[in-house]
């Protein structure tokens, strides 16, 4: 809607100016290169812009060509980050993670708490007695491993992108 009621207020100079590169190029369809050629006959200022137009090109056109040293195209190929080392690593601290996540929720929901036994009537050894389930310890063991996998496999991973940065 904005560009048709652009167009309205649009003198012929202004739409000529927008064909005056597809003129030079012969981009134009007859009827346009015919109203271009007739405007610019009538128009000095048009005309100036022609000629101006025509001088750039020209200038452009006669620029001694230089060869590049190396292409500054983007390449294509898509550069894999995720090598087999580093996603081994992340799987192995994600599986570290989700266990250390399960024990500790077993923990606060007091699934590993013992339940105290019947004493049977003869004696205990002392060492039956003081027996627990370490969950503290797996806990704290988890915990480090896990710290321990994430440091590494961040160090890989900022060692890897910075290798494949330099080859770029």
């Amino acid at each position: 809607m904005k560009k048709w009621f652009k167009d309205l207020h649009k003198t012929e100079c202004d739409r000529v100016r927008e064909w005056l590169s597809p003129y030079l190029d012969g981009e134009l369809d007859s009827e346009e290169q015919h109203r271009v050629e007739s405007h610019i006959e009538s128009c000095r200022s048009c005309r100036e812009e022609l000629d101006s137009l025509r001088k750039t090109v020209s200038l452009v056109r006669s620029m001694p060509v230089i060869e590049l040293r190396r292409s500054f195209a983007i390449s294509e190929t898509v550069t894999k980050i995720w090598d087999g080392k580093l996603k081994s690593l992340s799987v192995v601290t994600a599986l570290v993670a989700a266990c250390l996540v399960l024990v500790f929720i077993g923990d606060i929901r007091h699934f590993f708490d013992v339940a105290p036994l019947p004493s049977p009537p003869w004696p205990q050894p002392p060492e039956v007695e003081q027996y627990y389930w370490p969950v503290r310890e797996t806990e704290f063991a988890l915990l480090s491993v896990f710290l321990a996998l994430a440091v590494i496999t961040f160090v890989y991973w900022r060692k890897r992108i910075r290798r494949l940065l330099r080859r770029k």
